[in-house]
């Protein structure tokens, strides 16, 4: 029996995840890279599993659930979040909690339904446009966790926009401003344990290279309004647009994000202290260390 299995253990996110709960909680992992090539295996065991679009991903969950019997499954990317979702019913059956699973949570995969939600709560969020409409604006691949995923912004002609892009993104209107990712902490009665700000100062392949730890107190607020209208739950990440007078949010992802890592140097650990609330502990939320910035570069991991 294991505490907690990490889906996506292989990539940056995951291997961010496990490092936070490692040696506190007992974790198993799980990725489609080769066993023997996933960096989490210097801090706990991990099964190659198949791709979460594939027949065979149902019966290796099943598998793991018999296996192991986890308290908490942590998804670490959006196409395992979405399989998941879709087995939720086995894993409550198991007595597994998925962490980010709450009201809202199958909305958030599709970034229209995201932004009518936003808009009917309230909300500040980029105004929803046509294909065709005036430039500047941003289009994004709209059903999370399905495919490639895309964001590119279109300033003026030509625009040599996809069929892909066409077909199946969502076009925003463009945003000037700095774009933050919020990490937000909640536990399994939506109630706020934390919120933690990092401005993305550099992002390279959707992937944030320089980040900084900031004290917002309005977007902090427009956070804790959202995690209580939208009845979130465990680990998830928030992304907006900070303007000059407002931040304009454009996504709820129920999951860890991929700068995790320095919330947590920051002393704000959100998977362990999440762990900690399943267990129906007193959870001890630290105060962020305000400023703290990371620069992300690549390691090498050796075996044999």
């Amino acid at each position: 029996m294991v505490d907690v299995i990490v889906a996506g253990s292989g990539n940056v996110t995951g291997h961010n995840v496990v490092k936070a709960l490692c040696p506190t909680w007992n974790v198993v992992g799980y990725d489609k890279c080769e066993s023997n090539a996933n960096p989490a295996n210097a801090m706990c065991f991990n099964h190659r599993a198949p791709a979460a679009a594939d027949s065979e991903y149902t019966d290796f969950i099943k598998y793991m659930m018999v296996t192991y019997r986890p308290k908490a499954i942590i998804p670490s990317n959006d196409h395992d979040l979405r399989a998941l979702i879709e087995l939720r019913s086995m894993l409550r059956n198991f007595g597994c909690v998925l962490n980010g699973f709450g009201k809202h949570t199958i909305d958030f995969l599709d970034k229209r339904i995201t932004s009518e939600l936003f808009t009917q709560h309230g909300i500040s969020t980029p105004e929803l446009l046509r294909h065709g409409s005036p430039f500047p604006y941003v289009i994004r691949k709209r059903h999370v966790g399905t495919g490639q995923k895309f964001v590119r912004i279109i300033k003026g002609l030509p625009t040599n926009i996809t069929c892909e892009e066409a077909n199946n993104g969502i076009f925003t209107r463009y945003v000037e401003g700095k774009e933050f990712t919020i990490d937000v902490l909640c536990d399994q009665s939506s109630q706020v344990l934390s919120i933690v700000p990092r401005l993305r100062h550099e992002v390279r392949n959707g992937m944030v290279h320089l980040g900084e730890i900031i004290k917002d107190d309005y977007i902090i607020m427009q956070c804790a309004k959202i995690a209580s209208a939208m009845q979130l739950k465990g680990v998830n990440c928030i992304q907006c647009i900070r303007t000059d007078s407002d931040a304009m949010f454009f996504e709820v992802n129920p999951r860890p994000g991929s700068g995790l890592s320095l919330t947590t140097a920051a002393g704000v650990n959100m998977p362990d202290l999440w762990m900690h609330s399943l267990m129906d502990t007193h959870v001890n939320v630290n105060t962020p260390v305000w400023g703290l910035k990371m620069v992300r570069y690549y390691e090498g991991h050796y075996f044999t």
